[in-house]
């Protein structure tokens, strides 16, 4: 345990009956975002504000159309972290006029990861980290769109968790967290609060069974977790294919960047009434479960399955194409995944931002 864990474990313990405050702990994330913005501005100057003035309609997913002249670049486009979905040149971070789920952009990044997926959907961003323990962070534009993000993470919480009220600059937050489940011993919680004005944000996490924690030392890692969350960066969804035909009725309801050696995407779609996903991977990801034709498109060899995934080669990629409850029409499902046509570029920086245009 650092020296961090311990005096979270101390405030928690010499508070336990009253509300606790951990603004020194969270404030921490906008406040170096806010360090990090001032230096750019002042080494950028007003040049650069030109630019990202004049780009910023390129980066969106939804919005269509673009700024109809550019200004000349002052300075080569910022590089993005390795790993990390390419940056959104000019768009306004949290606070700043960007809001949750704002035309497909990430606004939400977390320290010491290196393998991460990103989301954004409609008024909500969920980004996922793996290592010693899978951490979300995700933030909405209401209570309500922030409790779509939770459940996009597919996690089954278990009933009655406990809550315990805190204090987060100035504002209300709650720290929710649940039981020792019989089954397995494993545990979950969560930090929900405001960072910002009119943005919902929560940092959820499981603990594996270990006799050597409980309770305290659970929610010490959690606000821990929490501290290392970031809002100061804007990112954009990249994807490494084009859909060059879709079903009638077909958009784009969130987007899905996987980060990474071999970064990759997922955009979700849905007609109104069937819903679906595509994704291009790296042949050799699928290595353990090759494809296998059963069908075709217009002689494009197509692998159909009874519950709608459509795969097929496309060189060293493979396109898949996944569907909910409801199914596309096969014809369509099959017309899809043959018209998908993959991007030869591996920087996701020359990917585009909306597959559909």
């Amino acid at each position: 345990m650092n020296r961090t864990d311990e005096s979270i474990m101390v405030a928690l313990q010499d508070r336990a009956d009253g509300g606790v405050h951990v603004e020194d702990l969270l404030a921490g994330a906008l406040q170096r975002g806010q360090r990090r913005r001032l230096v750019r501005r002042t080494l950028a100057g007003s040049a650069a504000g030109v630019l990202a003035v004049a780009v910023i309609g390129a980066v969106a997913v939804f919005p269509r159309g673009g700024p109809a002249d550019v200004a000349p670049a002052a300075d080569p486009p910022p590089v993005s972290p390795a790993g990390r979905p390419p940056i959104a040149v000019g768009a306004p971070a949290l606070g700043e006029g960007g809001t949750a789920g704002q035309n497909g952009l990430f606004h939400l990044d977390h320290e010491g990861t290196t393998n991460a997926t990103w989301r954004s959907g409609a008024g909500w961003e969920l980004m996922q980290t793996s290592g010693s323990s899978v951490v979300h962070t995700a933030i909405g534009d209401s209570t309500a769109n922030l409790d779509k993000a939770l459940a996009a993470t597919g996690m089954e919480l278990t009933p009655n968790p406990t809550s315990t009220p805190l204090i987060v600059d100035g504002k209300a937050a709650t720290l929710v967290w649940s039981g020792m489940n019989p089954a397995d011993g494993a545990r979950w919680g969560y930090l929900r609060w405001q960072p910002v004005t009119g943005t919902w944000a929560l940092v959820f996490t499981s603990f594996a069974a270990d006799p050597g924690t409980n309770a305290a030392t659970d929610r010490a890692k959690l606000l821990a977790l929490t501290e290392q969350a970031r809002f100061d960066q804007v990112y954009r969804c990249a994807v490494n294919f084009r859909l060059t035909w879709v079903p009638a009725a077909t958009a784009i309801t969130s987007c899905e960047f996987v980060g990474g050696a071999q970064p990759w995407a997922r955009v979700h779609l849905s007609t109104g009434r069937a819903t679906y996903s595509v994704n291009v991977t790296a042949a050799a990801a699928t290595a353990a479960k090759p494809v296998n034709p059963n069908t075709d498109y217009s002689g494009t060899p197509l692998e159909y399955t009874d519950a709608g995934r459509v795969r097929r080669v496309a060189g060293a990629q493979v396109v898949t194409v996944d569907q909910g409850d409801v199914l596309l029409a096969k014809n369509d499902a099959l017309h899809l995944a043959a018209a998908v046509q993959p991007v030869t570029a591996t920087d996701p920086a020359g990917w585009p931002a909306d597959p559909l245009h």
